[in-house]
């Protein structure tokens, strides 16, 4: 049965830029092609109607490609254009092998955030044949590139299309939910305490529209996270809560945010709010704490790993919560 696969990747540029590498065809070689093999373009034509043509060949002799003994090879078409925003494609792998045919779509979505660009790439229709370990893990290395490709100006001598160049402080600030969580920072907003700062403003606004779709992404699989009343939380548990409505952010106003950097790929942050939380069907009022380890694994975007969120005490050491404040506020 054919499945989908979805992943978010950080690029440190413009939506410009990233949105020039996806269609330019010796871009595309160099970053949409997984570790151990190497990309020939044939053809491509980037504009609605357009058509491309792309071969895949394993360096490794032992592997087997799905075109011909070595090779993977496929074309397709661009169906949707919209600069600086979407490229929506459908392709097939040119194969005799019945459990690898079948027309697929990829889309790549480019959202503006804090330091840069979010692409979300979703690669629907994939064939029984193909593992979802292995195409997300392709899917994987291949963004890595892209976003060290268009990152590092990589670009044809001469040729500065692929070229970064930084978004402007007003394009960064033009968010208000981003201007308001700044406003709040302790601290500098660079690298990557900047795109913390705007992972920690998606996961506010996901939680008060309950947006399950948006907190599955942001929240790894294994996650170990306790409440104000020191149980433990899942992720499916989380999500659960929002979904089902059991848990509902009617308000969530930052007080207070500081970002510290563990190692490569860990951060920690710390988020002190006014929250007004219904909890099955009892509203909870008060000032709460968020404490969050975000880390970068295996390839993929910021997640939360772990955390806690916790009440903040009035200074007489009495609740400062209304609503019996001790509830799960997830």
């Amino acid at each position: 049965m054919a499945f989908v696969t979805r992943l978010l990747q950080h690029v440190n540029a413009p939506r410009a830029a990233v949105y020039r590498a996806l269609l330019d065809p010796e871009a595309v070689a160099t970053w949409m092609v997984p570790d151990g093999m190497s990309s020939h373009v044939h053809a491509f034509d980037p504009r609605e109607g357009g058509a491309f043509r792309i071969s895949l060949t394993y360096d490794a002799p032992t592997e087997t490609g799905k075109t011909t003994a070595h090779t993977d090879t496929y074309h397709g078409r661009f169906v949707t254009l919209v600069p600086d925003e979407q490229v929506v494609e459908v392709l097939e792998f040119e194969t005799d092998d019945a459990s690898m045919q079948g027309e697929m779509t990829v889309q790549f979505t480019l959202r503006e955030v804090e330091g840069g660009t979010e692409v979300l790439a979703e690669h629907a229709g994939v064939p029984q044949g193909i593992a979802p370990a292995d195409n997300e893990l392709g899917w994987q290395m291949s963004l890595r590139k892209l976003a060290r490709l268009v990152e590092a100006d990589i670009v044809r001598p001469g040729d500065r299309r692929l070229a970064r160049t930084e978004p402007p402080p007003d394009i960064l600030m033009s968010n208000p939910d981003v201007a308001a969580m700044r406003a709040v920072l302790v601290g500098g907003a660079d690298g990557e305490t900047a795109e913390i700062v705007a992972r920690e403003v998606e996961i506010r606004a996901a939680q008060l529209a309950a947006d399950t779709v948006a907190l599955d992404r942001l929240i790894a699989e294994d996650l170990l996270f306790t409440g104000p009343d020191g149980e433990l939380a899942t992720k499916a548990q989380d999500l659960e809560a929002h979904g089902s409505g059991v848990v509902r952010f009617r308000e969530h106003e930052p007080e207070e945010l500081r970002v510290r950097r563990v190692t490569d790929g860990v951060v920690v942050s710390a988020l002190r709010a006014r929250l007004a939380v219904e909890v099955a069907g009892t509203l909870h009022r008060g000032t709460f704490r968020y404490t969050r380890v975000w880390a970068r694994e295996g390839g993929r975007p910021w997640r939360v790993v772990g955390g806690h969120v916790g009440e903040v005490r009035d200074p007489g050491g009495g609740p400062a919560s209304t609503g019996g404040g001790g509830e799960p506020l997830r």
